[in-house]
């Protein structure tokens, strides 16, 4: 009590009134439920700008030699912009590329080349950055990485957040996508309309009660963020590095839509199969897709794995739609690279089976099996590789 005593004398003594003090209390207090030291100033921005950040982890993981075909379609294609639904005429998309494990063969080899392109050169110097790091946290340790760099270097630059890893292939956008329409929107748009949607990505599952965190999820494989939402989860620690693979998926992975929900806020799905505007909060859609993991192969009712078109990005490491993907890939490589798509030859048994009884629903005729939508057989990647 003396202690305190000489305080308040010694503050007086210092023109200080103790309403100042009660005051300045108060503001400590209540700005700790807003403000945290994780999340710096993740809390504001000065433009609507959109910030991909790419977890890229080379021969590491299940993917292996695969990831580097998808970082290097996504340069050719994605970041290229030279095909419907890739292109941001007003530059609101910068990509930051997370290098796990220091190796990045894309960055240095197709890289610079798509960035020296005449159509590119007069873009602001630092919207594709490469980062490099020890490869320490798997996918959600790389994006933390981005985020501090972010946090550091470009302070309030962004107003939203996508989060992708190099187990994907697209971006897959359709032909009659607006001329303005970058796939980012495609998360971006819903966002900007709906204050209150502080999470979007392309899958969300239900886990069973057999599993450790039971109910909604969403898979961190195509997600977005504004923000609130970014600084929030920052802050509870979803985005901290974890050693093992099992605590970065119950600890990162499947905390991200119960800690947005638990705010009060809305997430939402690309997925076809689901209603939008879901209250994912309501025990009655906690079996949704049967409990399976909507992102895996011949994961969907009738067997049937989720469409390209729809995910805008499909995890081909675990070969989903490997044989449209491959074909798909190819098309839109040579589309980017000014190819009319016109291109072939002569195909004299396809051409007959197409106009056969065999190859039609002729009343007495039967369909061949159709191709599989999904390839890889017996673990046969060689389609979906390339240089």
């Amino acid at each position: 009590m003396r202690n305190i005593a000489l305080l308040y004398k010694n503050l007086h003594s210092r023109f200080i009134s103790v309403p100042y003090i009660l005051a300045t209390l108060f503001l400590f207090l209540t700005m700790r439920k807003y403000v945290s030291p994780k999340d710096g100033n993740l809390r504001e921005f000065q433009s609507e700008k959109i910030a991909v950040i790419y977890s890229y982890g080379e021969n590491l993981g299940n993917g292996g030699i695969i990831d580097e075909s998808n970082l290097s379609f996504l340069i050719q294609v994605g970041i290229r912009g030279n095909v419907p639904g890739t292109r941001d005429p007003n530059d609101k998309v910068d990509y930051i590329i997370v290098a796990n494990g220091y190796k990045c063969t894309p960055c240095d080899n197709i890289l610079p080349k798509v960035l020296s392109l005449p159509e590119l050169r007069g873009k602001e110097s630092g919207w594709v950055t490469v980062l490099r790091r020890r490869n320490l946290g798997m996918d959600f340790g790389g994006f933390m990485y981005a985020i501090q760099w972010i946090q550091m270097y470009r302070r309030g630059k962004y107003k939203y957040y996508i989060f992708l890893n190099s187990s994907l292939r697209g971006p897959f956008m359709p032909k009659w996508t607006p001329e303005n329409f970058h796939f980012t929107d495609v998360l971006i748009d819903r966002m900007r309309k709906n204050e209150n949607l502080k999470l979007m990505g392309s899958y969300i599952s239900c886990l069973p009660e057999i599993e450790p965190k039971p109910g909604p999820v969403m898979e961190s494989l195509f997600f977005a963020l504004d923000y609130l939402s970014l600084a929030h989860l920052v802050s509870v620690g979803i985005f901290d590095p974890q050693k093992a693979k099992r605590d970065s998926i119950l600890s990162s992975e499947y905390r991200l839509l119960s800690e947005i929900l638990s705010r009060g806020w809305s997430a939402d799905t690309l997925l076809a199969r689901y209603r939008a505007n879901i209250d994912w909060t309501r025990k009655v859609h906690h079996s949704c897709n049967d409990n399976r993991h909507s992102s895996r192969r011949g994961a969907l009712e009738g067997d049937i794995s989720v469409n390209i078109y729809e995910a805008i990005f499909v995890k081909i490491t675990w070969c989903v739609r490997a044989k449209e993907v491959a074909v798909t890939s190819k098309w839109l490589l040579q589309l980017s690279n000014d190819y009319d798509g016109t291109e072939g030859t002569f195909d004299r048994l396809g051409y007959e089976n197409g106009i056969s009884i065999g190859g039609t629903s002729g009343k007495n005729g039967t369909l061949r099996p159709d191709v599989p939508q999904d390839g890889c057989y017996i673990g046969d990647t060689s389609d979906i590789l390339f240089g």
